[in-house]
């Protein structure tokens, strides 16, 4: 259960932000510039599409890391 609402809390930030032209200056915003949800300043990484498991992981290091 402690999966399913980590998964659905990034996807849904991630889908909240993407409707309604949020940006800020931190992780989830990196990870959707990485992923081209937003125009970022840095070059594209060699076309790597990110999966949502990706995404979910990254953030969950992050988060979990003290």
């Amino acid at each position: 259960s402690i999966t399913n609402y980590f998964r659905y809390l990034v996807l849904d930030a991630l889908k909240y932000r993407k409707e309604h032209n949020i940006r800020r200056a931190d992780m989830i915003n990196l990870l959707m510039e990485a992923r081209g949800l937003f125009p970022s300043d840095s070059p594209k990484s060699h076309g790597r599409n990110w999966t949502d498991t990706e995404m979910i992981a990254q953030c969950f290091i992050f988060f979990s890391r003290p």
